[in-house]
């Protein structure tokens, strides 16, 4: 059944949200006369965010269903735990620091390079969403939103998503996406 949910990501949202992202950051490279660099590094940085967490969730979703009989005798309380957050509102970098290590008998590791940037990715999007682009966001060395909207850091969200779509995947014994 997993094979099945990976193949259906193959041509659904979360390759999408990455081909998007994809464009938006070759527009960010080469803005058009009178195009909005800055509305296309935000765009891509937020797409390949997007990208990660439709494809974080479809996976833990998948593990589940592939799994359900043994996490459900094993790890009953884990089980019910990431379900009912999985209905809620939990947050993708708490998701991702919790489930694997619920569903697992591991964690992601919290040190690599990878994970520390997509923390510092979500918290500039965290502060587009909220509206916080005047505050400082943390992580980011006192800088604000729109010190951050550079096309390198629009390249570090390709980068970071990549390496978090293979350290998720092979987490979990899937073969990590193709589309990256």
């Amino acid at each position: 059944m997993i094979a099945w949910r990976m193949a259906w990501k193959d041509w659904g949202f979360a390759p999408a949200l990455f081909d998007q992202a994809q464009q938006f950051l070759r527009f960010a490279e080469n803005p058009l006369q009178g195009g909005s660099q800055e509305g296309f590094i935000r765009a891509s940085i937020v797409f390949f965010l997007m990208s990660f967490e439709a494809f974080f969730y479809e996976l833990i979703k998948g593990f589940i269903q592939q799994n359900r009989e043994r996490l459900a005798a094993e790890r009953p309380k884990d089980l019910a735990k990431v379900e009912k957050q999985i209905k809620g509102t939990t947050g993708i970098c708490d998701a991702v620091k919790d489930w694997p290590k619920l569903l697992t008998d591991g964690s992601l590791n919290p040190d690599a390079e990878a994970y520390r940037d997509f923390r510092k990715l979500t918290k500039y999007r965290n502060s587009l969403m909220h509206g916080n682009i005047s505050e400082e966001i943390p992580g980011w060395a006192k800088l604000l939103a729109q010190d951050v909207e550079t096309v390198r850091s629009a390249e570090l969200a390709r980068r970071t998503v990549s390496a978090m779509l293979e350290m998720v995947s092979s987490h979990f014994g899937v073969p990590p996406p193709d589309w990256t």
